[in-house]
């Protein structure tokens, strides 16, 4: 998992670092939007990076003169605004992940989940339009591949699932529920679907969840949660 995300941030995997907190400059990386500096952290080891040299060094000077020393402490400064200089914060995100082959736990709900074959992705534009705008960019449902859906009674669909291949074998899990659907049991018939369905392909799954109820279903789904994400500019 250390070796995807260094990956991701065009860096290789020793620049995670277990003790102190070390800055990478990462300017074509993707684990943090361009121009903005992020962390992650994977089990004991974390990986901190900034647009650039000259950001990087600010970034450690600013660190040491907060007394941050380690990712918690840096998780904190960033979150409560503590660290100069930091104007936005988005997360911090909670990482967990499935083994493939592994078994899938379905939580007990009364909704049914369907796979949504590729020709009636027009199924989706209600649910889309139901949910706001930032719900629905953070899910990519517009992006995901094997898409399953649970639909109410008159067949409208209020809740979808599926994943984007973020690299080799790894399946980024996304679920998007409408305001009405959430807290039915909808999210989790559809999730259980897909991440079984990535399991059953061999894929590694993984689950970026914000919200606590996000964090719980991916508990309940047999997923295991080794770190975090946190980007700030």
């Amino acid at each position: 998992m250390r070796q995807l995300w260094g990956d991701a941030a065009g860096v290789p995997v020793t620049a995670f670092t277990t003790r102190g907190l070390g800055v990478t400059a990462a300017a074509g990386g993707s684990t943090a939007p361009p121009g903005w500096c992020g962390a992650v952290v994977v089990g004991d080891r974390a990986l901190v990076t900034a647009p650039d040299g000259v950001c990087a060094g600010a970034l450690g000077r600013a660190l040491t003169g907060a007394g941050v020393t380690d990712y918690e402490g840096l998780l904190g400064a960033v979150t409560t605004g503590s660290l100069p200089g930091v104007e936005e914060v988005l997360g911090p995100a909670w990482l967990s992940y499935g083994v493939p082959g592994a078994p899938c736990p379905h939580p007990t709900t009364s909704w049914v989940s369907e796979e949504l074959d590729g020709a009636r992705r027009g199924d989706l534009v209600d649910l889309v339009e139901a949910c706001s705008a930032e719900d629905v960019t953070e899910s990519a449902v517009e992006d995901l591949v094997d898409v399953h859906v649970a639909r109410d009674a008159s067949g409208v669909v209020v809740a979808a699932a599926g994943w984007e291949c973020w690299a080799a074998g790894l399946a980024h899990v996304g679920v998007l529920t409408a305001p009405r659907a959430r807290g039915t049991g909808a999210a989790s018939a559809v999730a259980g679907a897909a991440v079984e369905a990535a399991l059953r392909q061999g894929l590694l799954v993984q689950w970026r969840a914000q919200p606590p109820a996000s964090r719980r279903l991916a508990e309940r789904l047999g997923l295991v949660e080794v770190g975090w994400q946190l980007c700030w500019r």
